[in-house]
């Protein structure tokens, strides 16, 4: 196997006590397979955490340290904060991996990520595809609602782009990747160089990574600089309730919004992200009781929409994220 030539891997960590040791563990054990030229810097930034986040670290820092060179930041609450924090701390122009706390990834998908940004100077932004991971113990309510609303961590391609985006996909080789999403997952991500990441004007009311960068990236660098790997898999826990589900769509929805209101020239991108049911494919390659689920998904999709509607003018997107442990 040739060397890789080591990233940067950075990761924000706010109340993970439940996921965090997973993550950490899966990185390890990836890093550890990968034949890597040397030892990638790895930027872990705590922002706000008010739970046991930071002493699970420390129990499996001297572990992390076998396999890279670690860098304990911190940083008031807020994902971007945390993400602000790392870039300024970041001393090179290696690529940079982003992921969360809370997901799984293995060797595969980071080497895909890797070796795709290096051998394709046209991507700028490239990420893994979060899939969602079955609950172990699940209630009856949590049997029939899981495969409802992480649908699309299941089956990828219910959904389309609701225009033509294929100027966007300059390297498809299938229809659906034609039609797929234009914007990038913020599970697992990797961008070219820091100076790529660019954040929300001070005092914005901006609050996502992935949602504000795709715009950026969108809209200053040509078409196709953004690529979603569909056979690179992370896994992250599911939700497992409808009010999960609505927050949310509840915070997408809102930090959309902020962007087009505070970045204007953005809105011209706004058709090119919208997305429709893919029914060709729901009719013709789903069994039957997944043809159910996604019209269950896509009336709960109508009534969340309706829901936003109403309760939009009295969202605050950060109140929604906080809270002392995942579910």
């Amino acid at each position: 196997m040739s060397c890789l030539e080591a990233p940067n891997i950075a990761m924000a960590v706010y109340n993970e006590e439940k996921n965090l040791k997973n993550t950490l563990s899966c990185l390890k054990n990836s890093i550890l397979s990968l034949n890597f030229e040397n030892k990638p810097n790895f930027y872990i930034c705590f922002n706000g955490c008010s739970d046991n986040s930071i002493s699970i670290f420390k129990d499996i820092q001297k572990e992390l340290e076998a396999e890279m060179v670690v860098h304990i930041l911190s940083s008031p609450k807020g994902k971007l904060r945390a993400h602000q924090v790392i870039i300024e701390n970041i001393d090179n122009f290696e690529p940079v991996i982003f992921m969360d706390a809370d997901i799984i990834v293995n060797q595969e998908s980071l080497k895909l990520l890797i070796e795709f940004i290096k051998k394709d100077k046209i991507i700028v932004v490239c990420s893994a595809y979060p899939y969602s991971l079955r609950p172990q113990h699940p209630t009856l309510y949590q049997k029939i609602i899981f495969p409802i609303i992480n649908i699309k961590r299941i089956y990828p391609k219910i959904e389309i782009c609701s225009t033509d985006v294929k100027i966007f996909h300059p390297e498809a080789k299938t229809e659906f990747e034609e039609r797929s999403r234009i914007y990038f997952h913020g599970r697992c991500f990797i961008i070219r160089n820091k100076e790529i990441y660019k954040f929300p004007r001070n005092f914005s009311k901006i609050v996502g990574d992935d949602t504000f960068l795709s715009f950026i990236v969108l809209k200053h660098y040509p078409p196709g600089s953004i690529q979603v790997l569909y056979n690179a898999k992370i896994y992250s826990k599911p939700q497992l309730s409808i009010r999960s589900y609505l927050n949310t769509w509840m915070r997408i929805r809102k930090d959309l919004d902020n962007i087009f209101e505070e970045y204007p020239e953005m809105n011209c991108l706004k058709r090119y992200v919208r997305m429709k049911i893919n029914w060709r494919y729901i009719v013709y390659d789903l069994k039957f009781i997944v043809q159910i689920q996604a019209i269950m998904y896509f009336f709960l999709k109508y009534f969340e929409s309706f829901y936003y509607t109403i309760k939009s003018k009295n969202i605050n997107p950060e109140d929604i994220w906080i809270y002392k442990t995942k579910e």
